[in-house]
């Protein structure tokens, strides 16, 4: 599979402008402690505009570190696997989530499922 294509987004105006009239997307993996292939676990948390995966920067790993505590995405999984997205969107300054997280024990279905909004002034 190819790897999407990349937009920089450097700062907050910079995110604002491109939020007017659309959503950014936030997907997020973190897997269990153990499983078949892997020994500890791992978060990968991935933010896009449209077909376009947001690319890393100072801005958006801060953006990043606000979402995931915003809402309450855990560092490790400790026996679960945690799967999410939300939509970001804008309204003035302030950022918009409505987010949906589940969680289960690998090759199982979730078993917990969390949604929820939240606003940010990142």
């Amino acid at each position: 599979m190819d790897e999407p294509k990349e937009i920089e987004i450097s700062n907050k105006s910079e995110l604002l402008e491109h939020l007017a009239g659309r959503s950014i997307e936030a997907e997020w993996v973190v897997t269990s402690d153990m499983g078949p292939e892997w020994i500890g676990s791992k978060t990968e948390f991935s933010l896009y505009l449209g077909e376009f995966r947001i690319k890393e920067c100072t801005y958006i790993r801060g953006l990043k570190a606000a979402l995931k505590g915003a809402i309450g995405v855990p560092e490790t999984g400790g026996d679960r696997i945690i799967s999410g997205e939300a939509e970001i969107t804008a309204t003035g300054q302030q950022l918009n989530v409505e987010y949906c997280w589940s969680s289960c024990v690998p090759y199982m279905d979730a078993d917990r499922t969390v949604k929820g909004e939240v606003s940010l002034n990142a």
